[in-house]
């Protein structure tokens, strides 16, 4: 028996109304474990990688403040008149594992320091 549309609304759509995934064109895609593993060529992996690395300007900034929240124990710190405390701390982390897995140039020692080893090859910018 087929289900009646319901008319349109400003309501978010409902299961009555949201077609099954294992209906759908792309059901294999979407009930497999890898959905999106056949979503990119192997050209484009390095364009995407690049595009998630920070900017060195941001990864600079980001292991000045924790290293120098390091320094202090981890407690709150100052940096360019800025505050900054364990929120921000997870923040600068997140720009630094960016910069890790993605393989961007590092300041001398950061990666070392945060990481405990330097990367065999990084992605260039």
């Amino acid at each position: 028996m087929p289900t009646a549309r319901c008319p349109r609304t400003t309501s978010p759509p409902t299961s009555a109304t949201r077609p099954s995934p294992a209906t759908t064109p792309g059901a294999h895609a979407w009930n497999s474990a890898t959905p999106r593993k056949w979503s990119i060529h192997p050209s484009q992996i390095k364009p995407i990688v690049a595009a998630f690395a920070p900017a060195s300007e941001e990864i600079a900034e980001a292991g000045d403040i924790l290293a120098a929240a390091q320094h202090a124990g981890w407690g709150p710190i100052r940096h360019a008149d800025k505050l900054h405390d364990r929120a921000s701390y997870r923040y600068y982390w997140s720009v630094l594992r960016r910069a890790h897995a993605t393989g961007a140039a590092m300041p001398d020692g950061l990666r070392t320091r945060f990481f405990g080893q330097p990367v065999l090859q990084a992605v260039p910018q």
